[in-house]
């Protein structure tokens, strides 16, 4: 059970700004800011203030800049610097990440009390095809059992986001004995995973999606739009949150799909529930 005290931590890693202003203004308008805070990392550093309204500026933290490339260990780096911050509010209980063109799949009152209601972290784990033989030169710094490939997207409980963080220097020591020719090996997709399987906390961990995505032969579908039936089918999977969007300007929610999402329409879906 959790408390009324207990909070989510959302942290947004950012190019610019969230792409789409639009639903996340709803989604906090609606919120209760005593059951939130907000964390974000901007890469462009001239953009600014977070662009998103309704959220109290003792709610937001902008942590400071790191360096980061597609697929480098900076964005690892990002991570680590958002859950310090974040864990250093005792009533942050779970800790999601969230990207600049995704969408929740929910109000907040339901991803809350979602999020709230497992007791586990939620990590959605590749197989091992995929795992190997794309992060075979890992072998020699992690045992070959604990690694494999994981959705960067999770939501993580406190227990695991401390581990996380009190293992830092094992993480970056992971980063930096990647051989060079790997620079873009994409570490956000293997270490936290791995480490906590070198932990033994498969148990304490739900093999789940996050963040709902679609690939094409390796490519991410970019959606210019979202109708119902995308939204039950990420639901019924487990997602609380949809990617990857386009902005505002270009991105359409079809038929009555932001109301549904905001559950302000009368009829619901049934969702995957066993949290």
């Amino acid at each position: 059970m959790y408390s009324c005290e207990d909070k989510v931590a959302l942290m947004f890693l950012l190019y610019s700004e969230v792409y789409n202003p639009s639903i996340w203004n709803q989604f906090f308008k609606d919120a209760d800011s005593k059951k939130y805070n907000i964390y974000y990392h901007q890469k462009d550093e001239e953009k600014g203030e977070f662009n998103l309204k309704y959220i109290p500026s003792y709610r937001k933290k902008k942590i400071d800049y790191v360096p980061s490339v597609w697929g480098g260990i900076g964005i690892v780096q990002i991570q680590n610097d958002l859950l310090s911050e974040a864990l250093k509010d005792k009533t942050n209980q779970r800790f999601i990440f969230v990207s600049q063109g995704c969408i929740p799949l929910y109000n907040f009152n339901e991803i809350y009390q979602r999020a709230m209601n497992t007791q586990k972290s939620i990590i959605k784990f590749d197989s091992l095809n995929e795992t190997f033989p794309k992060y075979e030169f890992l072998k020699p710094i992690i045992k070959e059992k604990n690694i494999q490939k994981h959705q960067q997207w999770m939501l993580l409980t406190r227990k695991h986001a401390q581990m996380i963080i009190e293992h830092t220097d094992t993480i970056n020591r992971i980063l930096q004995n990647a051989p060079t020719l790997q620079e873009q090996w994409i570490p956000d997709e293997v270490v936290y995973g791995s480490l906590m399987k070198s932990k033994n906390q498969e148990d304490d961990i739900l093999d789940r999606c996050v963040t709902y995505a679609k690939f094409s032969e390796e490519e991410i579908t970019i959606f210019n739009s979202i109708e119902r039936s995308q939204v039950d089918e990420a639901r019924e999977i487990g997602c609380l949150f949809f990617r990857r969007t386009l902005p505002d300007n270009t991105f359409t929610f079809d038929g009555d799909s932001l109301e549904y999402i905001l559950g302000k329409t009368k009829d619901r879906v049934k969702e995957k529930q066993d949290f």
